[in-house]
């Protein structure tokens, strides 16, 4: 049975808005995307815009584009958004030291917002380069083995052989004969 779509027109308000807002969807290229990881200094992030305003459009798109990579990038981070408190958009960075950063954003775009942050809180593009060549690839995950990784756990050394080089022991067969023979 075909479904039939329901005309525009016929939705319910609330309905026909959410469809407006729709962004693209967050994939791991989208999320990775964005090259900006802040220092282990930084513990917390708060965003204050205001929800009407044009002097907050700049901080509204950060909010839905840029934020979500952000998190992606710096799990460690807490994010926090406060619609409607302060008259004037500004982000602050708290550091663990107790101090805070703070970002006027008034009438400014995402890309200045993010050139601001990653001018005052965000890791040399070197230092992240040397960090990922020090992590080690984790012996547990198993797929390409263009990448380095195993096909299968029979590979791992102290590990039962893979089924398809050596025969399995059929383990109930072998212990009815023994109960047979001591009877």
């Amino acid at each position: 049975m075909r479904q039939r779509l329901i005309p525009k027109r016929f939705l319910p308000k609330h309905l026909q808005i959410v469809k407006k807002l729709k962004l693209s969807q967050p994939t791991f290229e989208y999320l990775n995307s964005l090259p900006i990881h802040l220092k282990k200094s930084v513990r917390a992030v708060a965003v204050y815009y205001r929800t009407g305003e044009i002097s907050s459009k700049g901080v509204r798109s950060f909010v839905k584009k840029n934020v979500p990579q952000l998190q992606f990038k710096n799990p460690a981070v807490q994010f926090v958004m406060f619609k409607n408190l302060k008259e004037i958009p500004t982000i602050r960075i708290f550091c663990e030291d107790g101090n805070h950063l703070m970002l006027d954003a008034e009438s400014k775009n995402s890309l200045k917002i993010i050139e601001e942050i990653k001018r005052i809180a965000a890791k040399p593009d070197t230092q992240v380069a040397r960090e990922q060549q020090e992590v080690l690839p984790n012996p547990a995950n198993f797929g390409d083995r263009r990448a380095g990784q195993r096909l299968c756990i029979c590979e791992v050394p102290g590990q039962v052989p893979c089924p398809k080089y050596v025969p399995m022991l059929n383990v109930k067969h072998e212990w009815k004969e023994k109960k047979e023979t001591a009877v």
